[in-house]
């Protein structure tokens, strides 16, 4: 219950990003070469904002250096499972699978950055 009432905050955070952001372009969606999943991200304000959002949760993740005698354990997990999120991500070709990707990717950040501050 606490996950899918998670997710929903979430939702509602990046549904209020892109309504509030006039111009959230990201820029890498400036580059020559962009996939079809990168042009679909790039036309729509909803998946830019839930991309930037799960940008800056994966920024603040990796530059969380850990507690004394743990610095660093977990970030190249943390990396690694970014990457499969990636490539998992660039196999999408719709809007609502989309956002449910980044909506769990987020809420895995989130939970992450949740368990180091503990």
């Amino acid at each position: 219950m606490k996950k899918v009432a998670m997710m929903c905050v979430t939702a509602m955070a990046v549904f209020a990003m892109s309504a509030a952001s006039a111009d959230c372009t990201l820029g890498w969606c400036k580059a020559n070469t962009l996939s079809a999943t990168e042009k679909l991200i790039c036309a729509d304000a909803g998946l830019q904002a839930a991309d930037n959002l799960m940008d800056s949760l994966y920024q603040e993740v990796m530059s969380y250096k850990g507690k004394p005698g743990h610095e660093g354990m977990w970030s190249g997990e943390v990396q690694s499972d970014q990457q499969d999120w990636l490539k998992s991500r660039n196999q999408l070709s719709a809007k609502n699978p989309l956002m449910d990707s980044y909506l769990q990717r987020i809420g895995e950040l989130q939970t992450t950055l949740k368990s180091m501050s503990q």
